[in-house]
């Protein structure tokens, strides 16, 4: 029989391990989350700015566009008012470019879509695909 109070070495080293494998599994799930979120919340923005851009154009009386490119293996985007960037934006780099050929979206000057276009994009968790038609004119977003 012990004849003080407290705990041994081993019992505070099990608690320990116990503490800390819970923490490790909350960060990793609670970090899957964040970037999922992060990623909704940047495609929100994108939408945002492809109607600025349509609204820019009609405001203007200007040709205006928005460019989705890849330099140093990280996804940008600019947005055009005429030959002019008024803007240039970074995306995270879980976010890949799946789509082929011209990622370009153009407006003319009275705020109409120039061509149909679908745009995708790609993370660890999701897809995303942007699309925009003639006759519409408003982008939509749609996660797949």
């Amino acid at each position: 029989m012990r004849s003080s109070k407290g705990f041994t070495f081993i019992e505070m080293l099990l608690v320990l391990t116990i503490i800390l494998m819970i923490l490790l599994v909350t960060t990793q799930f609670g970090y899957r989350q964040w970037t999922i979120h992060e990623s909704d919340l940047y495609m929100e923005q994108i939408l945002k700015d492809i109607q600025y851009v349509q609204s820019l154009a009609e405001r203007t009386n200007v040709k205006s566009s928005i460019l989705f490119m890849t330099k140093n293996n990280q996804l940008y985007y600019e947005v055009y008012n005429g030959n002019i960037v008024m803007k240039e934006m970074a995306l995270p780099k879980q976010m890949k470019l799946i789509s082929s050929g011209m990622n370009k979206l153009t407006f003319n000057n009275s705020g109409a879509a120039s061509e149909s276009k679908q745009i995708h994009f790609q993370t660890d968790q999701k897809k995303y695909r942007i699309i925009l038609y003639i006759g519409e004119g408003v982008p939509k977003l749609e996660r797949y």
